[in-house]
């Protein structure tokens, strides 16, 4: 384990015994999860499922999971009770049992659902990559395209949406383009509100 590493899991064990209340939250893919060709494929070792549910039993510590992936998909590639979620980078939040989304992100279906119709009409130009589609977003994966590639799919991607710039969030991720509705919502949120 790196000294790091070992630091902070001496100063969480120190707060504990203190009798403080401990907040675990963890992105999942590239986190909990590896980064794997397609998204479908990133599941929870087993083990690690286990000690998740563990923690989350334990008196005291609450377990969050944030991820760039629609609520429901989260919930169910994690497969976990007990636990709070931040799904579509922030945009849908499950705390205790309750599901809460803004009502921005309700508004911005429309333009969210037209720009990723129209970008999934040139996915023939770039063989390797697909769109994930998202109650409030979408995401462009090109984890398997040609790297020639690359650069033209993030050009003519940028060209689709720069004339809604100021409507979305644009957000750059490993081998993908993420797009979600200009609101103040992010990973750094849903981690705030599920300390709150």
């Amino acid at each position: 384990m790196p000294p790091a590493s070992r630091i902070i899991l001496q100063r969480l064990a120190t707060a504990y015994r203190r009798g403080e209340r401990l907040v675990l939250v963890f992105d999942y893919d590239g986190t909990l999860t590896p980064l794997v060709a397609h998204p479908s494929l990133a599941h929870l070792e087993p083990g690690l499922g286990e000690l998740l549910a563990r923690l989350a039993a334990t008196p005291r510590v609450t377990v969050g999971l944030v991820s760039g992936r629609a609520l429901d998909n989260l919930m169910e590639m994690a497969g976990l009770a007990g636990l709070h979620y931040g799904g579509s980078t922030g945009l849908e939040m499950e705390l205790a049992g309750e599901r809460l989304i803004p009502a921005k992100a309700q508004e911005s279906c429309a333009l969210l659902d037209s720009l990723s119709a129209a970008f999934e009409q040139r996915l023939d130009t770039y063989p390797g990559t697909w769109v994930e589609k998202k109650p409030f977003g979408f995401t462009v994966h090109y984890r398997q395209l040609e790297m020639d590639k690359i650069v033209p799919l993030q050009t003519e991607v940028m060209a689709l949406l720069e004339p809604h710039a100021d409507s979305l969030h644009i957000l750059d991720g490993p081998m993908a383009i993420e797009v979600v509705p200009a609101i103040e919502r992010d990973k750094g949120t849903a981690l705030r509100s599920i300390v709150a």
